[in-house]
């Protein structure tokens, strides 16, 4: 993609201002309107060392209100970073709706600094996909991208760093890798022009920046954002719009339906404590081991109303060293969740390498409740079986060990358990209006559940229907399982 770019276009001075105060004074006007529509906007800023990066950076934000944007430097190589998911400490940091995120530090860094090709072709391609793929769900979600690369001749780029190391307020800026990255020029452009070939997308496109002219430079990167900015706040066509439709995925792991599994099951309270008691003892040793061997957890929790979550979660982290796991309640989401993609909220707690991450409701609401209630249109949700799928790709890319559970019991016990709670003062706040509406279309629940279980069950993020008429079985069997799947890991 670099080949033909020229450093040497001819702009004068004057010229140069001239165009750069009709710019800037758009660019001013269009975050604004941005921040009025809700637009989110990211910059992504790539090149080699000496390029300009920060200079350019330096003159666009000039034009901008400081309390509407925010620039991220350098803080993905941090050890709680490293804890993580590789995505994560992105998600984290992606500006909310009407905000601009300029990122010099993104998800480009770890593949434009390799100076030794990919393991094997499949490695390569995966990791283009899973960055294409990231993209993909922020650009349908209308986040508005300008992706920018600096390309800097290899003479300029030795005059720049020679002039940076002779100048001692400067001379730290110049690193070892800098130095080896200028003597492997030719492998490393080689290698910034696949990385730019394989993630230029109609949708998330790159654009070419010659560094070695930084008013050209600047100027071309201001424009493209106006034009980018522009694109978004005027509601026209998206490229996205003539996409074909993500294709539908099925589960290679057999079919699960509600139907097919027996809630008659259930467990005598005298072999339900000698299981109890055994298989906590058996969690708590394997927490231990895999903590020492940093080794991520997800439990997902999702079911009925009254199907016994919180009571099975309870027994699941008995005895379990506190310290060593978390549990994360999820409700309607807050104001400042709802300004991220749905899936923020999720990514922001990610496992951690060597703890138990528990959730107590999980991302698949929105192809349950925000389905069944219109809280997402039926574009969005279909879109979320792709989106959640890649998202746990990715958990599982880091190590994690992910199961989800879904609580399962019939229409009867929970009717039961209902009245129960009503008629239990200590139970009371459990029951409310909602748990009653949403028993009314317990058909559609079901109907949403069984597609879900077939859209979404894999073999790193299997599902477990647990029957849990009887709350005993129901504790057991999560413990059996979360036990066994950590014993074959480990």
């Amino acid at each position: 993609m670099m080949t033909g770019v020229s450093p040497d276009v001819p702009l004068s001075k004057s010229e140069y201002k001239s165009q750069m105060e009709t710019l800037t004074l758009r660019l001013g006007e269009l975050q604004r309107e941005c921040y009025s529509r809700g637009i989110p906007v990211i910059v992504v800023l790539s090149g080699p060392s000496a390029s300009g990066k920060g200079l350019l950076v330096g003159k666009l934000v000039m034009s901008l209100d400081p309390r509407g944007f925010r620039l991220h430097t350098q803080s993905s190589s941090t050890n709680d970073a490293q804890l993580h998911p590789f995505f994560w400490d992105f998600w984290r940091r992606l500006p909310p709706k009407g905000a601009l995120g300029i990122f010099m530090d993104n998800w480009y860094r770890p593949l434009f600094h390799r100076a030794k090709r990919f393991k094997s072709a499949t490695a390569q391609t995966d990791w283009f996909r899973r960055i294409n793929a990231f993209e993909r769900q922020l650009a349908d979600s209308d986040y508005a991208f300008a992706k920018f690369y600096l390309h800097v001749s290899k003479r300029e780029q030795k005059k720049r760093l020679k002039k940076l190391a002779a100048d001692p307020n400067t001379s730290w800026r110049v690193t070892k890798r800098d130095l080896i990255m200028l003597k492997r020029f030719d492998r490393y452009s080689k290698n910034a022009d696949l990385v730019l070939e394989s993630t230029h997308t109609e949708v998330v496109p790159w654009t070419i920046l010659p560094a070695d002219n930084w008013r050209f430079a600047s100027l071309t990167m201001t424009r493209t954002l106006v034009e980018t900015m522009e694109k978004a706040v005027s509601g026209g066509t998206s490229p996205r719009a003539a996409r074909p439709a993500l294709t539908k995925r099925a589960s290679k792991q057999g079919a699960l339906r509600l139907a097919d599994f027996d809630l008659s099951k259930s467990l005598d309270r005298d072999r339900y404590e000698k299981d109890l008691d055994r298989l906590q003892g058996k969690l708590r040793r394997l927490q231990n081991v895999a903590y020492r061997k940093r080794i991520p957890i997800a439990l997902a929790y999702e079911g009925w109303d009254a199907a016994g979550k919180g009571g099975n979660i309870r027994r699941l982290v008995s005895g379990l060293d506190p310290r060593g796991y978390r549990v994360i309640p999820i409700a309607a989401p807050t104001g400042e969740e709802k300004s991220h993609h749905y899936l923020w909220r999720f990514w922001k707690n990610a496992p951690r390498n060597g703890h138990i991450f528990i959730f107590d409701r999980t991302w698949y609401g929105r192809v349950l409740v925000e389905k069944i209630e219109g809280f997402c249109t039926p574009v969005e949700c279909e879109r979320a079986y792709t989106e959640i799928v890649e998202m746990e790709q990715e958990w599982a890319k880091s190590g994690a060990l992910i199961m989800k559970f879904w609580l399962h019991l019939s229409k009867d016990e929970q009717l039961r358990r209902f009245k129960l709670r009503e008629k239990t003062p200590h139970k009371l706040w459990k029951i409310t209006d909602e748990d009653w509406r949403n028993r009314e279309k317990w058909d559609d629940y079901a109907q949403a559940v069984d597609l879900m279980l077939k859209r979404t069950n894999s073999k790193y993020a299997p599902w477990i229907v647990v029957e849990s008429n009887c709350k005993l079985h129901a504790r057991t069997k999560v413990l059996k399982a979360v036990v066994e799947q950590l014993e074959a890991r480990l």
